[in-house]
């Protein structure tokens, strides 16, 4: 027989359940049930619930204490769970799935080891927690994994942000901008949260003004982090306007 399935008498193998599940979670890690994560100045709480890393489900039977080792003095420190399918696993205790901690001076890390672990790799990372550690302990949580199901939403200023569940990736805001000596308009601005490069995307824009109608708005990503706004047509020269912008990606 050339393929298998979820029926009685059939045996699965973990990578073909993985493959399923990783789409189904649209290629992301999400806590899936429970996994409240809590932190002392010394430790990190994850209470029973389960996971989906790398499209392997990770069950918490009971809570686990994760000692915050040799942390840096003022920084930050990530939580990774780390799984290695080139370690011997066991029947009775997982042994391909462990937590590490790494720190950093800023909230920025190394890349994680994110390779296909579904098909012929076996090294796969996964950041649960960033927490900031003052006089080596910690005192706050940066950011955590995210809650499959869930949406987080967030502003800087006047710039505003949806972040789905499915990774899609609403942006909105106004911004004022002084046209040049031409009566043009063309400004890189930094969003409050990264889309992907070259991943699928939309954007529009307009002026809030009474000239609108005589202008062009043209909305581009420009980066990972910044969208360029370009209007031309019917501006005054080395005037403040409004511009409202949306862009959706992921």
């Amino acid at each position: 027989m050339s393929f298998n399935g979820v029926f009685e008498r059939r045996n699965r193998s973990a990578k073909q359940d993985a493959i399923a599940m990783r789409a189904l979670a649209n290629n992301h890690d999400y806590i899936l049930n429970g996994c409240a994560m809590t932190f002392t100045s010394t430790t990190v709480t994850i209470a029973p619930g389960a996971m989906i890393i790398g499209g392997r489900i990770i069950n918490f039977d009971t809570q686990s204490t994760i000692a915050i080792d040799s942390p840096t003095a003022n920084g930050y420190g990530r939580l990774k769970l780390i799984i290695d399918l080139s370690l011997t696993e066991s029947t009775e205790t997982l042994l391909q799935a462990y937590t590490e901690w790494d720190y950093s001076g800023t909230t920025v890390f190394s890349a994680l080891t994110q390779d296909d672990i579904n098909l012929s790799d076996t090294d796969y990372e996964c950041e649960l927690m960033v927490v900031e550690i003052t006089s080596s302990v910690a005192t706050a949580i940066e950011r955590m994994l995210e809650t499959l199901g869930e949406w987080t939403q967030g502003s800087d200023g006047n710039l505003e942000y949806v972040k789905h569940a499915s990774g899609m990736i609403d942006q909105w805001g106004s911004i004022g901008i002084t046209s040049d000596s031409s009566g043009l308009i063309d400004y890189t601005l930094t969003l409050p949260i990264d889309f992907e490069v070259s991943s699928a995307w939309f954007g529009q824009g307009y002026l809030k003004t009474t000239d609108w109608n005589t202008a062009q708005v043209f909305i581009r990503q420009y980066s990972a982090s910044q969208i360029r706004i370009v209007v031309t047509g019917g501006l005054a020269a080395d005037s403040l306007y409004d511009v409202r912008y949306y862009c959706k990606g992921y």
